[in-house]
């Protein structure tokens, strides 16, 4: 599980830091000063607030696992979609129509 405070790597690129830093040997974070000792108490919070969260979070429910040997059925397939429509309900197209003038909305312009 990370942690945010970690005094042995910086808390912007994460770099593993020597003993006592000054400063990243790899981004150049100050690592020391009043605005460091408020960052680390910052991230050290947020690792107290972090687990307690977790503490309080309920247990998952259990999920079922078959025991081995055990054959488990084959899901049932999804049933395959229908179009909704038949051939008898769609209309004709204005291509090929003996009549003069298309009467399909399709022809139609919006006011």
């Amino acid at each position: 599980m990370p942690r945010y405070a970690d005094p042995g790597s910086c808390p912007d690129c994460r770099t593993v830091l020597p003993a006592a830093p000054a400063q990243c040997p790899t981004c150049a974070l100050p690592l020391r000063g009043p605005t460091a000792a408020t960052l680390l108490a910052t991230l050290t919070r947020a690792d107290e607030l972090l687990a307690a969260l977790r503490a309080s979070a309920p247990a998952p429910a259990a999920v079922p696992v078959p025991a081995a040997g055990v054959p488990v059925p084959p899901a049932a397939p999804a049933p395959a979609p229908a179009s909704g429509l038949r051939g008898s309900s769609v209309p004709g197209s204005c291509s090929g129509s003996a009549r003069p003038a298309c009467s399909s909305p399709r022809s139609r312009s919006w006011p």
